[in-house]
């Protein structure tokens, strides 16, 4: 069976003219291809596209990666398969798109990996054979996936924030990532940045994890500087 699914992603390649896969099998039978600098899992969308039809794009465990086939609606014969109708005049909520987050450890992981392959993998998620992604969770600061935790004002009592200032890990591990993901979306890059915690002098407990609260009430001096850090 492994054979025959390996031989299967072979022949499928050859069909579609991909580049060559690097098959890894995991779990005795599902196959992976792993994305190397010659290869990465992308997708070519088919945007002319008949009335009465629509296109399949499938994924297999036999190695399908992406392949694209056509579903011909006026072949389907009620009551036997449902008919779904889609009334295109009336919203029922509004999407404004899909994305991921730009943290430490995704910077730290794509930069330890070739040029070319740092590209593949940016391709990957946000070019027209991606994933399309259009938006991006920016931490303020450290989050969970940092290797240390950091706030961009680490002086304690600094309520002008005289101090306040970007990390080493923005400049090397956010920023160009940002940059790049940017340049390849078709449509403009939505951000957005949310804190994990406020500067540790700011909390009750004096530390950037852990439970703790903004110290005093709101509308007081430690809120308006809070207040301040996110401007």
């Amino acid at each position: 069976m492994l054979i025959y699914r390996l031989l299967l992603l072979t022949l499928l390649c050859s069909s579609l003219e991909c580049a060559s896969c690097v098959a890894r099998v995991f779990q005795n039978e599902n196959i992976v291809c792993v994305c190397n600098e010659t290869y990465c899992d992308d997708l070519t969308l088919i945007y002319n596209v008949p009335d009465n039809q629509a296109v399949l794009y499938e994924t297999n465990k036999a190695g399908a990666r992406f392949s694209s086939s056509f579903l011909n609606f006026s072949s389907f014969k009620p009551p036997d398969i449902p008919v779904l109708i889609v009334n295109h005049s009336q919203m029922g909520q509004f999407i404004l798109g899909f994305g991921g987050a730009f943290t430490d450890a995704a910077g730290i992981n794509i930069k330890s990996v070739s040029e070319q392959l740092q590209e593949k993998i940016l391709q990957s998620y946000f070019s027209d054979n991606g994933l399309q992604y259009n938006m991006g969770r920016v931490p303020i600061a450290s989050c969970d996936f940092s290797t240390r935790p950091y706030s961009y004002d680490d002086v304690a009592d600094d309520f002008d924030l005289k101090y306040f200032q970007l990390a080493k890990e923005d400049f090397l591990y956010k920023i160009p990532y940002i940059r790049y993901a940017a340049s390849l979306s078709k449509d403009e890059l939505l951000l957005f940045g949310s804190p994990w915690s406020a500067p540790a002098w700011m909390k009750t407990n004096n530390a950037m994890n852990g439970k703790g609260s903004l110290k005093g009430q709101p509308g007081g001096k430690y809120y308006q500087t809070w207040a301040n850090y996110f401007v």
